[in-house]
Formats: C-alpha cells, sequence, structure tokens
C-alpha cells in the first residue's frame, strides 16, 4: 500500500439515498385515515368508491386491515404520503 486514498464517490450515494423506497407495508384503515387528515367514517365513504377495485386485490368490505398492494393503490388515488 502507498498510503494513496481511495476517492470516494458521494454523488451515487445520494442517488442510492433518493431511489431508494421502502416497502410498502399493510394499514388499518383508522391509519390510513389520520395519514389522510380525515375522520375514519370519510375515509370508509372513499372507499366505498373503489369497491370494485379493492374487491379484485382481495379486500372485503369489512376488512379493517388493507394488504399492501391496496394501500400503494389508494395512496396513489388520494395522494396519502405515507413514508
Amino acid at each position: 500500500m502507498n498510503g494513496a486514498r481511495q476517492p470516494v464517490t458521494i454523488i451515487n450515494y445520494q442517488l442510492l439515498i433518493i431511489n431508494y423506497k421502502f416497502p410498502m407495508r399493510s394499514y388499518s384503515k383508522k391509519e390510513l385515515a389520520c395519514l389522510a387528515g380525515v375522520s375514519c367514517r370519510t375515509f370508509s365513504r372513499w372507499i366505498t368508491l373503489h369497491r370494485t377495485e379493492l374487491s379484485a386485490m382481495g379486500v372485503s368490505p369489512t376488512a379493517h386491515i388493507l394488504p399492501p398492494k391496496a394501500v400503494k393503490y389508494l395512496c396513489d388515488i388520494y395522494s396519502i404520503d405515507v413514508e
């Protein structure tokens, strides 16, 4: 070793942080309502507008916990930030 330091590429590290996406997890309807800033009743009304899409994802109308796929769909539709 000659004592020379290796250059550190900070740009790649910053791009890695910017492009990193946290995995989507299951949320309860109450949690999503709080994140959206609305009451649980209002959020339930919003969900009824998308009942056919959610039922295709395997979500029953009486489900309390929404799977990650349904959470992502609702977050995209209503611009809910879960990060």
